[in-house]
C-alpha cells in the first residue's frame, strides 16, 4: 500500500544532521553581559585614550575621547575628579588652581547630599570607585588585568580635559561665581599653546 511504504521509509542523512545542529546550537550558552565600568573607570579610561591621541597624532582618538564625554560628565563624581588629578603634574600654578575648583566642587557636592537614601548610595559609589582601574581598562570594559599607576601627564590638553569637567560641574551645582573664574582661566590657559588639539577646550 502507498501509504504504509511512505510511513515506513527512512529518514534521510540530511534531516538527521539538521537535526543535529539545532541540538547543538541549543546547548550553547549565552555569554554573560560585560561588567559595566564605573564611573572612575570611564574618566581613566578617557584620559588615557586623550593622551594616546594627542601623543600619536591620531585624530580620530582624541574625537573619540571627547565624544565619550558626554557619558563621563553625567556620572561624575568630585571623588573621581579628584582622584584624576593625578594625571596633571602639581608643580603648576594652573594645577593649583584646577585643584581649588575641583575642591569647590567636591564640597558643594557634599553640602547638597543632605538625603539620608543619597548619602548611601553615593557611599556605595564612591567605594566602588576607590578600587584602582585595571591596567589598560579602556571604555571595552577589560579587567583581570594587574592595575597600573597613573602617571602625570606634562599634556596641557589632560589638563584642559579635567579643567572643562570641573567647570561643568561647577555650573551644574550653581556656583556661578567659581564657575566664570574657571572658564576665564581655562581660556587664559588654552590660548597659551600654539595647539590645534586644544580647540576642543577653548
Amino acid at each position: 500500500m502507498p501509504g504504509k511504504q511512505d510511513a515506513e521509509k527512512p529518514a534521510k542523512k540530511g534531516d538527521s544532521k539538521e537535526a543535529g545542529k539545532g541540538d547543538k546550537a541549543g546547548d550553547k550558552k549565552e555569554k554573560p553581559a560585560p561588567k559595566p565600568l564605573t564611573p572612575w573607570e570611564e574618566l581613566r579610561g578617557n584620559t588615557e585614550l586623550l593622551v594616546k591621541g594627542v601623543t600619536t597624532n591620531d585624530d580620530r582618538l582624541v574625537n573619540k575621547a571627547i565624544r565619550s564625554n558626554i557619558r563621563v560628565r553625567r556620572r561624575l563624581t568630585s571623588a573621581n575628579l579628584l582622584k584624576a588629578l593625578a594625571f596633571v603634574p602639581n608643580d603648576a600654578e594652573a594645577a593649583l588652581s584646577l585643584r581649588a575648583f575641583v575642591e569647590a566642587f567636591a564640597g558643594a557636592e557634599a553640602a547638597a547630599q543632605t538625603d539620608e537614601d543619597v548619602d548611601m548610595s553615593a557611599g556605595d559609589e564612591t567605594k566602588a570607585d576607590s578600587e584602582e582601574t585595571p591596567a589598560g581598562a579602556t571604555p571595552t570594559g577589560e579587567t583581570g588585568k594587574k592595575a597600573t599607576p597613573i602617571r602625570a601627564s606634562p599634556l596641557p590638553e589632560v589638563h584642559a580635559y579635567l579643567h572643562l569637567l570641573a567647570l561643568d560641574q561647577l555650573f551644574k551645582l550653581q556656583l556661578n561665581t567659581q564657575a566664570l573664574d574657571a572658564a576665564q582661566k581655562l581660556v587664559a590657559y588654552v590660548t597659551r599653546f600654539n595647539r590645534r588639539s586644544l580647540d576642543y577646550f577653548g
